[in-house]
């Protein structure tokens, strides 16, 4: 069965606005803006995979020396940088068969600045939403530009639904680890699907900050449509209904402790229409693994594969 590995690369602090959304349309960012109130320093979490396939890198943190913005403030020695997390924990750059991106973030893209040579996956629709003239003009305002020869392989969901998820993509050959679309917080974010066998664990980077924001089903205050943040916070939760699940936002400061204890939040949730859940079945049902149509997403490797040939032909 997979291994999650959990890495904490970087602190940041956000406006309360930007954390929970206030308002609708140009009026959020404005509430952002005159907000007083941060939060605490929430982590920066970065996650190992280990599979028979090898080493999965999912996000990979900020950079020492990262620029505060007007509305999120970071904290981060070197030490915390993804090279040295990984060291830390006896992973070498070279161990990592690849890295599959939630969305592209600046805490969570820059430490690839610190993986050359390893290839990235990153969601068809964020790939997108990154080359569009208002992305490029925030990214240039607010000096935050993508990385480096940033080169990544696109990921497609062409593969069979996964409980609540209507498309996935196979990032192992076995299927035990899935990319699933989670958009909201950016139009192509991507969440991660590990199948432990008794229970599943889903890596939801930023589609909530924490568990908390995400049973409010509140959308936070920078995403571009919370209709659609709203939409992938119940498809979570509905997921969850399902089959018993760890629940790992990217910020939680509780979800090192989770994914150790691998305490699944099913039985706590309430059903969407405000009815209980029934908490008797919820706590002695047999686990249940996914039920999965026949694999026609792109087996991992080949991903790999396709992604070091085109490199090649450049």
């Amino acid at each position: 069965m997979p291994e999650i590995i959990p890495l904490t690369c970087g602190w940041a602090s956000a406006k309360e606005a930007m954390k929970r959304g206030r308002g609708s349309g140009a009026a959020r960012w404005l509430a952002i803006f005159k907000d007083h109130a941060w939060t605490p320093m929430m982590p920066i979490h970065v996650f190992a995979i280990r599979s028979d396939d090898g080493i999965l890198l999912v996000d990979t943190g900020s950079l020492a020396d990262v620029r505060d913005l007007p509305f999120v403030r970071f904290q981060m020695s070197p030490e915390e940088e993804v090279d040295r997390a990984l060291a830390a924990v006896g992973i070498d750059r070279s161990d990592l068969s690849a890295i599959v991106m939630t969305h592209l973030h600046g805490d969570h893209m820059d430490g690839l600045a610190r993986l050359p040579g390893v290839p990235v996956l990153v969601a068809e629709e964020e790939l997108r939403a990154v080359a569009r003239p208002a992305a490029r003009l925030q990214r240039r305002v607010f000096r935050t530009p993508l990385p480096h020869l940033f080169a990544p392989t696109t990921l497609r969901f062409d593969g069979p639904p996964v409980g609540a998820f209507p498309r996935s993509s196979a990032l192992t050959a076995d299927g035990s680890v899935l990319a699933v679309p989670a958009p909201g917080h950016t139009p192509g974010h991507t969440a991660i699907l590990v199948d432990h066998g008794d229970h599943h664990t889903l890596l939801t980077g930023d589609a909530a900050y924490d568990l908390p924001q995400l049973l409010d089903v509140h959308p936070d205050g920078i995403c571009p449509d919370p209709a659609v943040s709203r939409a992938t916070m119940e498809r979570i939760l509905e997921h969850a209904r399902m089959h018993p699940t760890v629940i790992a936002p990217s910020h939680d400061p509780e979800t090192v402790r989770r994914l150790a204890e691998a305490e699944v939040a099913r039985s706590r949730y309430e059903r969407l229409d405000d009815g209980p859940l029934d908490h008797a079945v919820a706590e002695t049902e047999r686990p249940r693994r996914l039920r999965r149509g026949p694999a026609t997403a792109e087996p991992f490797r080949n991903a790999v594969r396709i992604r070091i040939e085109n490199a090649r032909q450049r």
